[in-house]
């Protein structure tokens, strides 16, 4: 996190029983954190100067959202809100990297390679 954050890498985290409610993370026994420098989601937590809880703009599977009309065609009706910045002007997703019981697996590699964590921390495989 020193190394990486701001920026994008998402990490994966086992939640800890009971210290968060089960609606920020639907559910699963992981919650996924990432710490942003820059965007509409950005902004939006500096003004409200508390932390969002917030899905990707795809469904679990699919592609991460780039295209709002796609992202829009996706998610009507699936979700309460969609806030419409536009396209995102992202070429590559987050990396994210699952920690678990002292072990760092690359679950998706983005826009952090792997050969940049492994600088940083042994990686499982």
């Amino acid at each position: 996190m020193d190394v990486f954050w701001p920026g994008p890498l998402t990490i994966k985290l086992r939640k800890r029983k009971n210290a968060l409610p089960d609606m920020i993370s639907a559910g699963d026994e992981f919650v996924r954190v990432r710490l942003l420098k820059e965007g509409l989601a950005y902004n939006l937590i500096k003004t409200a100067q508390v932390p969002i809880v917030a899905p990707s703009a795809n469904l679990s599977g699919n592609p991460t959202g780039i295209n709002i009309k796609n992202i829009i065609q996706e998610l009507n009706g699936k979700v309460d809100y969609i806030l419409d910045s536009g396209n995102v002007n992202q070429d590559t997703p987050s990396t994210i990297v699952e920690v678990d019981n002292e072990k760092a697996i690359i679950i998706r590699e983005g826009k952090i390679k792997k050969e940049e964590i492994e600088k940083v921390i042994k990686l499982n495989d």
